[in-house]
């Protein structure tokens, strides 16, 4: 079972010996945990982006030019493949280039397909631009949800009357609690307890106790770009936690980014208390921050990635 960022928070606290909310608030180790996950996805953005890969498909406009996703994490646009006509079950990789100008030598081209891209801006950028109408897929690093407290974990699932039912609806420190009443709190995230996969976003129409009414025509199709379902899910079960729209409960990738996470927070904290000697607390950290960036090692293709991967040398990189 994957850590709940209550758990990550209740780690935090017991070693820096704060148990009271008093000096340090839930939202202060929060943030700082959210800071540390930032850290630690840029490093694996960088070292072992696998986790975080997602793709979309879109044809290039008239200028032949593709939105980079919202969701792409520091715009890094892994690779970028195409469909040619007649042929959608086979996928031909587009070259990427920083040479703008070869932009004009390929534009020169009349029909075709694409030949190569470059990252201008927000867009993807295709050459030539007066190629034919094809169906581009692009592969991207994803940003992952943020961590939010997680506010209840189910117990049972009706998708025939569409509610859920929690062990116990824990709203404390949560920055947006789960209220049915709330403009923001009414929308709930369900994460898998196993894997920290965000599965479904939902409103909840009306809670009694532990029981979570979801509403089967939501005021809105979307929240924070997260597409707002009318039903639970055959993918939801018991164990999987809830939280309100601003996060996921349960951390995605447990260790050692749990660890990592814990840690960071810790130096945070007691920074913040104003602890001067923290030499060993950031010896610990630079030790579990190596323990991150080796998470690529020893898994299947690793060594095949390492000959080849755009991270690790200049040839090209093929999946």
């Amino acid at each position: 079972m994957r850590f709940t960022t209550r758990q990550l928070v209740r780690a935090v606290r017991q070693q820096v010996m704060e148990a009271n909310k008093t000096r340090v608030s839930t939202s202060q180790v929060l943030e700082a945990l959210n800071r540390g996950f930032d850290d630690a996805i840029d490093i694996l953005a960088q070292q072992y982006p696998d986790p975080l890969l997602a793709y979309t498909e879109a044809v290039p406009d008239a200028n032949g030019q593709i939105v980079i996703p919202e969701d792409c994490f520091q715009d890094r646009v892994e690779a970028v493949e195409y469909y040619p006509s007649g042929a959608e079950g086979y996928r031909v990789r587009v070259q990427e280039t920083d040479d703008l100008s070869a932009h004009g030598s390929y534009n020169s081209v009349k029909g075709g397909y694409p030949s190569i891209y470059s990252i201008v801006g927000r867009d993807i950028q295709f050459a030539p631009i007066n190629m034919q109408s094809v169906t581009c897929r692009v592969w991207y690093v994803q940003t992952p949800q943020p961590l939010s407290l997680d506010q209840g974990r189910i117990q049972t699932v009706d998708t025939v009357n569409n509610y859920i039912v929690v062990d116990s609806l824990d709203t404390s420190d949560a920055e947006t609690a789960i209220s049915a009443s709330s403009a923001y709190g009414k929308y709930i995230n369900i994460t898998d307890a196993t894997t920290g996969k965000l599965k479904c976003t939902l409103q909840v129409e009306s809670i009694n106790d532990e029981q979570l009414v979801i509403k089967t025509s939501p005021t809105r199709t979307s929240v924070f770009n997260l597409p707002v379902s009318s039903s639970i899910p055959d993918t939801v079960s018991p164990d999987d936690v809830i939280s309100a729209i601003d996060g996921v409960g349960v951390l995605f990738f447990n260790r050692p980014l749990a660890n990592y996470l814990i840690q960071y927070a810790v130096n945070e904290v007691q920074r913040s208390l104003g602890v001067s000697n923290l030499s060993f607390e950031e010896g610990k950290l630079r030790e579990l921050r190596k323990k991150v960036e080796g998470s690529w090692k020893k898994r299947p293709g690793a060594k095949f990635k390492r000959a080849h991967g755009k991270i690790w040398s200049n040839k090209p990189w093929t999946r």
